[in-house]
């Protein structure tokens, strides 16, 4: 187990899905940056924790336990069917998220939710076994 400098916060283990955590953002908040608690943990996690520019991230953000659990209750409401209507290419372009994603043919954009959609499995499935065993989660958006 790694300390993540305060003891409230191990991480035991990690995930990385290059460049989803703004679209599922989006997918869960409908905005770029903003939105009510929990639906914004993923990319406005909670208190900041440490800077993490020399890995070339921006701040290290921390979820207590009691927010990480509001976080996966809040996941564990969503279903990818209501993600796949809440997926809006017009919109995320106009938001300037990843518009050269979505400015594709819409043959080539099913590959690309389908992966979207398998990264909200991945990251139901971490959020909620970290908070079955009681520990909060750091996060950070590259």
């Amino acid at each position: 187990m790694r300390r993540m400098g305060h003891s409230s916060f191990v991480s035991r283990q990690s995930l990385s899905r290059r460049s989803f955590p703004v679209v599922l953002h989006f997918l869960f908040t409908g905005t770029a940056w903003e939105g009510s608690e929990p639906a914004c943990y993923l990319v406005r996690a909670g208190d900041a924790i440490g800077d993490a520019d020399e890995l070339g991230y921006s701040v290290l953000q921390a979820l207590r336990p009691a927010k990480a659990r509001a976080f996966s209750a809040f996941l564990d409401s969503l279903t990818r069917e209501e993600l796949e209507r809440r997926f809006d290419a017009g919109r995320m372009m106009t938001l300037q998220i990843y518009p050269e994603t979505w400015a594709r043919k819409s043959s080539q954009r099913g590959s690309e939710l389908s992966w979207l959609l398998d990264s909200f499995d991945d990251l139901q499935t971490f959020v909620g076994d970290t908070t079955r065993a009681g520990e909060g989660l750091v996060g950070y958006v590259c």
